[in-house]
């Protein structure tokens, strides 16, 4: 077993780049849930076909608008799975982090995406409890009404709202990351509750 260099780990890589620290989270790569989802695209994209062939077959409007919609549907759920695949074949996290702004970016081949923080309104950044995999969807959407927002490892708050990274990480990777960016970023610390409250 080669000894790791520095900055390396198992499921990151920290790096100083040009325009900022560098941080690159791989995902674990689960090949049953690839499988899995290889065989739903399969079952999906015969599902696809037959809609098609019914819809410009169908001769009564209430039937094709029926169809429509089912298609409509039918597809988008088709995209997301296809985008979760790529994540899990190919996907990984990507932050870039300065003292103006915390890039994150959730890449996969084909797919991408990425949000933008501005240093001066993050505030409490802390290992945070790991959330169920969301696929490459970011964790910083709102949540519905009456549903606990789900966070990454990586968690801090923007403008008061929190907000979760870095869900495949280990606790422990999570917590060297954070010691990382506390070092070097020292307003990103949590402060101390107050002895009154």
């Amino acid at each position: 077993m080669q000894p790791k260099a520095p900055g390396q780990h198992q499921s990151y890589r920290i790096s100083q780049g040009r325009n900022g620290l560098e941080i690159t989270i791989d995902p674990k790569r689960q090949a049953a849930q690839s499988l899995i989802l290889v065989l739903w695209l399969v079952g999906w994209a015969a599902g696809e076909i037959a809609v098609l062939r019914e819809f410009t077959d169908s001769s009564g409007d209430a039937n094709r608008i029926m169809l429509a919609v089912f298609l409509v549907a039918w597809t988008l759920a088709g995209l997301m799975a296809a985008k979760a695949l790529l994540f899990s074949l190919g996907g990984r996290e990507r932050l870039r982090i300065n003292s103006v702004e915390l890039e994150h970016r959730l890449e996969a081949p084909l797919v991408g995406q990425h949000k933008t923080y501005e240093m001066s309104r993050i505030s409490n950044l802390h290992v945070g409890r790991p959330a169920p995999a969301r696929y490459g969807r970011p964790t910083d959407r709102r949540p519905r009404k009456g549903r606990i927002r789900q966070s990454g490892r990586i968690s801090f708050d923007y403008d008061g709202k929190p907000v979760g990274i870095g869900q495949s990480l280990s606790k422990e990777d999570a917590e060297a990351i954070v010691r990382e960016l506390h070092n070097r970023f020292r307003h990103l610390e949590p402060s101390a509750p107050s002895k009154g409250s």
